[in-house]
């Protein structure tokens, strides 16, 4: 499951690829409802970087966002 985190711009970009429709446009941003498959669409075409895998936003809401950035960096790298 994926989540669209605050500082959406409502361009639609990811409703548009996502393979099950599931994406709607909220008030004040996109929502991905749960028939989410997790394919990973929707995140590589965000020009805002906002949507995540659950298990990001959890693990950075429980670390210092300075750790989490660094941890994020060595694991991409």
């Amino acid at each position: 499951m994926r989540v669209i985190a605050d500082g959406c711009i409502k361009c639609g970009s990811c409703a548009s690829v996502c393979p099950v429709s599931c994406i709607t446009e909220g008030e004040t941003k996109y929502e991905i409802g749960d028939a989410c498959i997790d394919c990973g669409s929707c995140e590589s075409v965000c020009p805002v970087s906002v949507i995540s895998a659950v298990i990001v936003i959890i693990i950075y809401k429980l670390i210092d966002k300075k750790k989490f950035l660094n941890m994020n960096f060595l694991l991409t790298y």
